[in-house]
């Protein structure tokens, strides 16, 4: 299953996966996203989305920046709900970058 999503200015949820900027997809347990600038990203991330036991691999630009298990965090699920209150939503890992 491939999900594309619309560049965004600032952190939102389109379905399962938060972006900050640029276009990213999904693909298994891979997530890629292109054109993300040199602002930092933040991922939100749920099992919905990937399977989070299994690791994950990202990959900025061409470049994998992350390869590895996604831990499961309180604080992930309490940002997530600063953005929306929705538990079905619910992000319960994150993955941030800096370039």
């Amino acid at each position: 299953m491939v999900v594309e999503f619309i560049p965004l200015e600032s952190d939102i949820k389109i379905g399962d996966i938060f972006v900050t900027s640029g276009i990213a997809s999904v693909k298994g347990q891979e997530i890629t996203i292109k054109g993300a600038g040199e602002t930092p990203l933040t991922l939100y991330l749920n099992d919905q989305l990937l399977n989070l036991d299994e690791s994950v691999k990202v990959f900025l630009d061409g470049k994998q920046v992350y390869n590895g298990k996604v831990l499961r965090t309180q604080k992930a699920i309490q940002q997530s709900f600063k953005q929306r209150l929705d538990p079905a939503m619910a992000a319960t890992a994150i993955i941030s970058f800096k370039k």
